[in-house]
């Protein structure tokens, strides 16, 4: 199960080699870090942070090959799997009212079946589909 977007980041490294700092280029989102790999890794909690399901949905990034990275920067894509990142970092859990029929209640009790575990397969299932 995937939600995969890619999202060019110019990047320039930071005065005295003190880090890097990037920008999202279809983003108004800015992040840094000590070191590429934190840069990285801060740029996956900025992007689940800053985009919500409707954003993620309508921006899908801009074809790197169009864009001429200004003069001191680079370019980096970031791939951003937004389910998968919740999956990893998303430990929370709720809980969730489900309405079903007391004959389906009756029976799942008596067939010592876990509702809530069953409901995560069968949304887990259906993610897959899209």
């Amino acid at each position: 199960m995937s939600e995969r977007y890619f999202y060019p980041m110019l990047i320039e490294q930071l005065p005295d080699k003190q880090g890097y700092k990037g920008k999202f280029i279809d983003l108004n989102i800015e992040v840094s870090g000590k070191s590429l790999e934190e840069l990285m890794d801060n740029g996956h909690e900025a992007l689940d942070k800053g985009l919500d399901d409707d954003l993620a949905l309508r921006i899908k990034g801009t074809d790197p090959a169009t864009v001429t990275p200004p003069s001191g920067q680079g370019m980096i894509i970031v791939e951003f799997d937004r389910i998968a990142y919740k999956e990893k970092h998303d430990k929370k859990t709720i809980t969730k009212a489900v309405t079903m029929p007391a004959w389906m209640a009756t029976i799942a009790k008596e067939r010592r079946i876990d509702c809530s575990k069953l409901l995560q397969r069968a949304l887990l299932a259906e993610f897959d589909k899209d």
